[in-house]
């Protein structure tokens, strides 16, 4: 259960490829003199663990040289993860109290004897299907552990204080770094302030009850660019679009919103406007163009019908590929050929050319 690394006994996993592409056999590679040693010894490991196996007397079609530079922690190195997290769920699906991402396993109970009966059915289940653990990664009868970032214990759920005090204090962090000016405004006395209570308080969400009274807050418009846009409406502050770290938000969509600042106005907490026209989300951009395009319009006709109800950034690129990829269109539309270049008869009489002089 502890020693060395298992080996599935389940259903074998099945890459499918390509039979139409080409193989590729690539040139091998030096190897540094000084990891060749090194390269030599986990080559031969590998064999012993039955992890790979040397080739001989055979012509294999697929051939890729060998990449060596030394990583970090190779040892977190996962190759097809997502199969992997399926094998794995797999594996311990149908047990009461286990749960898995990737290759981390939690086990829990309201009480030891559940827990126990749940540890002893994942021991079982592993060992069915040829699979170990790490014995020094292991944790066993814990009141609290960190599992995928959250931190869980019998009080209920809390963040974890290494990644939640990371995120307060990185407006605090940006001030200490030497291509940046010494500026205290607003947002780095929020998080100052945030930091004070965060560290005199201790934040636990309960585990969930259906039993319990249930309130739901969703919200309404998922566009982050959008609802973004629509604060540094209301705020004046667009100097923040340089601090946004948010990958969800399109910068470059922000930047052309900022544009046209002066004619934005805000309706209710969700809704942006430009003038009298919504500013559209960009879930929604794509049906609203196709819409515009039912009746096969012309591209003038097409963006007229658009700009009298909505707004977005690039509508006029969406229009122009649209139509462009519309199968009806191109087969109605007039296309004009230029000819090709005609080249002159050759001819096997010589040319004289005569000056005169006067």
């Amino acid at each position: 259960m502890f020693e060395g690394i298992g080996k599935y006994k389940g259903k074998p996993i099945q890459l499918h490829i390509d039979e139409n592409v080409k193989p590729v056999a690539q040139r091998h590679r030096m190897i540094p003199f000084h990891l060749s040693d090194k390269v030599e010894k986990e080559l031969i490991k590998l064999q012993e663990q039955d992890i790979i196996e040397k080739v001989e007397g055979t012509p294999t079609p697929w051939m890729w040289a060998i990449r060596n530079p030394p990583k970090k922690n190779p040892e977190e190195i996962r190759l097809s993860s997502e199969i992997f997290q399926e094998v794995i769920c797999n594996v311990v699906s149908g047990i009461p109290g286990v749960k898995n991402i990737s290759d981390d396993i939690i086990i829990y109970g309201k009480s030891q004897a559940e827990h126990d009966n749940a540890l002893d059915a994942t021991f079982k289940r592993l060992l069915e299907n040829g699979l170990t653990l790490n014995l020094e990664k292991c944790e066993f009868n814990k009141d609290q552990v960190v599992f995928f970032g959250v931190t869980f214990s019998k009080e209920g759920i809390s963040p974890n204080p290494k990644k939640k005090y990371a995120t307060l204090c990185e407006p605090l962090r940006r001030l200490t770094r030497q291509d940046t000016n010494w500026n205290w405004c607003s947002e780095q006395e929020t998080a100052f302030e945030k930091l004070k209570y965060e560290l005199s308080s201790d934040t636990v969400m309960t585990y969930f009850n259906s039993k319990h009274d249930i309130d739901i807050l969703v919200d309404a418009s998922p566009d982050k660019t959008i609802q973004k846009t629509i604060e540094f409406v209301r705020t004046g502050q667009w100097f923040k679009i340089k601090n946004i770290t948010d990958l969800e938000i399109d910068i470059k969509e922000l930047q052309a919103l900022r544009s046209i600042s002066g004619e934005l106005v805000t309706y209710g907490d969700t809704i942006l406007l430009r003038d009298n026209r919504i500013v559209l989300p960009s879930e929604l951009r794509v049906r609203a163009v196709n819409i515009a395009h039912e009746g096969h319009q012309g591209i003038t006709k097409t963006k007229a019908f658009l700009r009298s109800k909505i707004w977005f950034p690039g509508h006029n690129y969406r229009v122009d590929n649209a139509i462009k990829e519309c199968s009806a269109c191109q087969a109605v539309t007039h296309t004009k050929r230029i000819k090709p270049l005609r080249m002159s008869e050759s001819t096997e009489n010589r040319v004289l050319i005569l000056w005169s002089f006067t």
